[in-house]
């Protein structure tokens, strides 16, 4: 089995570099919800309710499931292994772990490099077409089409759309994750400003921010917004910057809505100075500014609700995010894939899909730290799901994934920190990374 990603690149020298390069703000894009801690707190086991996946004849059986984690996700999949082996008492399943995502992927290279690779595997939505590409997993059409009970439709579109390569289906969600504006009350009333509405623009964005911006001297004491990457701003802008997210095959971040959109996300700091530069950022993430009232309002996912339940200095809300030419939020997901390595494929689908129905959903769920990929889920009661991120999962669009996202996501992220000193003009800037990305997308 190849090791190596495509383009000869290992993935532990791409895991490196978006840690080398771009720190949290990397691996905010690149891993999003795949990354975040859980609460600590874990409710009992949920009970199979309907539309749970039946029960199935499968005969005794062993099977290995790959995951990553901290002590409070561990205490979530053996929750999940027990409460499964309770429907299915002759199926034993091992959990094979490590703690980091980066030590799990250098781990499961390494497994499946010797062919032992885990029966079902968690992965971080842009890394399907990697391990699709390399073989490691294998698609779930078949088993899907010999599942007369399944149905697709059951699921976030754009969520199955993340995970599809080649024409084909390689996971179903473990959960997904979308960005909406978090916002001081507080600093709202003060400033004597209506809080967010649906339909806010970028000039209700940009006034507001301006408004909630509070400098003494040289130094400034509380921003009025931050979002952690443009892409969001683009197509809301009616620009792309491929021509699909999921495997593009060409390039069109230097189109001119792209351009319109990276302008105004970058003024907002090297212009207009309501919002953190990257550089700060890296000392200070959003989320603690926030927490410690040091800005107004943030993009983020609805993982930020953990630590934020823990705020008692201001009272904070939620609302969707702003639009301009049209209403976009980017939307990121973990999944459960199918090893081709499996040698009992049959059950290890039958645990992937249990995962993947309400019954595991709800378990990681439940934390609040992610959106469930069922449709159904949106609206249970026990998952308490923000309205804003309910409404925001009708325009979501899947993250970028490509089997050459080890290449293509450090230059980019690099080149677009650059327009952030303001040393170059976008419209400059954008040719050039264009042109460096068709080179890499066209290439072998």
């Amino acid at each position: 089995m190849a090791s190596r990603a495509q383009g000869g690149i290992t993935m532990s020298t791409v895991l490196r570099r978006y840690i080398a390069l771009f720190g949290v703000l990397g691996l905010v894009l690149a891993l999003a919800i795949a990354c975040g801690e859980e609460e600590e707190g874990v409710a009992e086991p949920t009970p199979a309710t309907p539309g749970a996946a039946g029960t199935v004849e499968v005969g005794p059986a062993s099977i290995r499931w790959g995951v990553w984690g901290g002590a409070a996700q561990t205490k979530l999949y053996e929750e999940a292994r027990d409460a499964f082996q309770e429907q299915y008492p002759q199926v034993s399943v091992e959990i094979i772990s490590a703690a980091g995502f980066i030590d799990y992927i250098q781990k499961l290279q390494t497994l499946a490099a010797g062919g032992q690779a885990p029966d079902v595997i968690m992965m971080g939505g842009e890394w399907f077409p990697v391990f699709a590409e390399q073989g490691v997993f294998q698609p779930l059409d078949p088993f899907i089409a010999d599942t007369p009970d399944f149905r697709e439709e059951d699921y976030v579109p754009a969520a199955l759309d993340g995970m599809r390569y080649k024409g084909q289906l390689w996971g179903l969600p473990k959960d997904i994750n979308v960005n909406v504006l978090f916002y001081n009350k507080d600093a709202f009333d003060e400033a004597e400003l209506d809080y967010p509405s649906d339909d806010w623009t970028w000039d209700d964005l940009l006034a507001a921010a301006q408004k909630l911006t509070k400098r003494s001297g040289g130094r400034t004491e509380r921003y009025g917004f931050s979002a952690p990457a443009p892409f969001t701003f683009i197509w809301q802008n009616g620009g792309e910057v491929f021509d699909r997210n999921i495997d593009p095959t060409s390039v069109l971040i230097d189109e001119p809505e792209a351009v319109e959109a990276l302008n105004f996300y970058f003024e907002l700091s090297s212009v207009h100075q309501v919002s953190p530069t990257p550089a700060e950022l890296q000392q200070t993430p959003q989320i603690e500014l926030f927490a410690a009232g040091r800005l107004a309002m943030l993009q983020d996912l609805r993982g930020a609700t953990v630590p934020f339940k823990q705020i008692r200095d201001f009272e904070w809300g939620i609302a969707p995010l702003p639009h301009q030419k049209e209403r976009a939020t980017i939307l990121n997901w973990a999944g459960w894939a199918l090893s081709a390595q499996s040698r009992d494929p049959e059950t290890a689908w039958t645990f992937l899909r249990w995962l993947a129905s309400p019954e595991g959903v709800r378990i990681f769920v439940r934390g609040g730290n992610s959106l469930p990929g069922l449709v159904a889920l949106a609206d249970d009661p026990e998952l308490d799901i923000e309205e804003p991120f309910r409404e925001s999962l009708g325009y979501a669009r899947p993250s970028f994934a490509s089997p050459k996202w080890g290449q293509m996501f450090p230059l980019l992220q690099s080149q677009l920190q650059g327009l952030a000193t303001g040393d170059k003009p976008v419209e400059e800037a954008t040719r050039e990374i264009a042109e460096k990305l068709e080179a890499i997308l066209q290439g072998d």
